[in-house]
């Protein structure tokens, strides 16, 4: 981009005759040259040169058109452009006006070019068409009247101040559309990209997405619900079947609707379990989550939701709870010693009732007791088990002869099993205590 100079504005002047460029500068640069140097100027002219406007302008002569481009390319290179070149077109010996007008075209294509001249081997045609574009070109006779060459300048270097504003208003505007473009592209790139991964989630998630309505009626967003219930999504749209229809026990009816009233009250977000049974006789576990949706008046306009079975993971979470209350059983009930151990910090973190009875302390005694004080841990054995248990294999590790100690620091000596675990990232060991063969000291 050009650097556009508002004052002064440089106009270059390509003239192979001494006398014209004398008159160039009576006629651009008034103040710096003479009065009595403008009359002699008469007879070259032919007309009289008159009281000339002075304004500001930077000259520069040249005597051939090479000299001319290399001035021009100079002034590209630094950013400091003419705003008019007036330029002769006969020059011997060196290249026309016709040549250097191109020259000077191709280096500025914002420069007006003012072809100056009394003989021309070209018509002013001719410029017009090889000279583009054809609203920065004028073409002057010789001889000129100063005042003409004044104004011309004058008029056509504003001109070249007002392009040049425009050039840079229009540069920053365009600037401000691409970013503005490029906002608006990365915003509907990112809608699209939502909009796929809500499609995607969707079509993929576990839960079945549904809208109902103040009457009642359901609308579901794939065909799944009927795969769920055996109902199709016309029978719960056309209220044939509704969704408290399905539910096992009435008694879960009315505790439904009172999680929905409480919705409306806090926000309108809702969750519930509850149970249904399917057209084949299945029965379910169903979560419920939803939210209320409002007009402008606060009236209800729709609920949007999802259904999600959550059967299996009742079930699963049915059996880990008989299985955990099977094991906690076994634990407590055990006949022999178990002692739960934090490996890291050695201390007891659980017992069982049977370690209260051998050890002669009670159960919230032992637990955060460091577990040297009921055991020997220098035995070579356990040394070995505290310092290696990731070599433990999954069978446990065998510790025979352990020698333990009671409240009353009495020793005796029992056969273990240590095995590792890990629970809630901490790694545990477990001490089964063989009662059954007890060695005395």
């Amino acid at each position: 981009m050009n650097t556009i100079q508002k004052s002064p504005a440089r106009i270059l002047v390509v003239e192979d005759e001494s006398i014209f460029l004398d008159l160039y500068q009576a006629a651009l640069c008034p103040e710096q040259y003479p009065i009595d140097q403008i009359e002699k100027k008469k007879n070259a002219t032919n007309r009289e040169p008159g009281r000339l406007h002075s304004e500001e302008f930077e000259l520069t002569l040249c005597t051939q058109g090479d000299q001319a481009i290399e001035v021009v390319q100079s002034a590209m290179e630094v950013r400091q452009p003419f705003a008019v070149a007036f330029i002769d077109v006969r020059m011997p010996p060196g290249p026309d006006g016709m040549w250097t007008a191109q020259q000077i075209r191709n280096l500025d294509p914002f420069i007006h070019i003012v072809i100056v001249t009394a003989f021309s081997d070209f018509h002013p045609r001719d410029f017009s068409h090889r000279i583009l574009p054809k609203d920065k070109l004028l073409y002057v006779q010789k001889p000129f009247h100063l005042h003409e060459i004044n104004q011309w300048a004058s008029a056509l270097s504003a001109k070249w101040c007002v392009e040049g504003d425009l050039r840079t208003a229009n540069q920053g505007l365009e600037k401000r559309i691409r970013e503005r473009t490029s906002e608006l592209s990365k915003a509907y790139a990112r809608v699209q990209q939502r909009e796929n991964e809500n499609r995607a989630l969707i079509e993929n998630m576990p839960s079945i997405v549904c809208r109902g309505y103040a009457d009642g009626s359901m609308e579901f967003f794939d065909d799944r619900i009927e795969t769920l219930t055996g109902y199709s999504r016309e029978d719960f749209f056309s209220r044939r079947v509704k969704l408290f229809d399905l539910f096992i026990d009435e008694k879960e009816i009315e505790p439904a609707k009172e999680t929905f009233k409480q919705a409306l009250k806090s926000g309108g977000y809702y969750k519930r379990e509850y149970r249904i049974r399917s057209k084949s006789g299945n029965i379910l576990w169903i979560e419920g989550k939803g939210k209320v949706i409002f007009n402008d008046h606060g009236n209800i306009q729709f609920i949007i939701g999802t259904l999600t079975n959550i059967t299996e993971q009742k079930m699963i979470m049915q059996a880990l709870s008989e299985s955990e209350h099977k094991y906690h059983l076994l634990f407590v009930n055990a006949p022999n010693p178990i002692l739960i151990i934090n490996r890291a910090t050695l201390k007891i973190r659980e017992t069982n009732p049977a370690a209260e009875k051998f050890y002669g302390f009670k159960n919230r005694e032992l637990i955060g007791r460091h577990f040297a004080d009921i055991c020997d841990i220098n035995n070579e054995s356990v040394s070995s088990v505290l310092s290696k248990m990731g070599e433990m294999h999954s069978g446990g590790t065998e510790l025979p002869k352990l020698r333990h100690f009671c409240k009353n620091q009495a020793p005796f000596y029992m056969n273990a099993k240590a095995c590792q675990v890990r629970y809630e990232d901490t790694d545990l060991l477990i001490f089964f205590i063989a009662i059954e063969t007890t060695v005395h000291e």
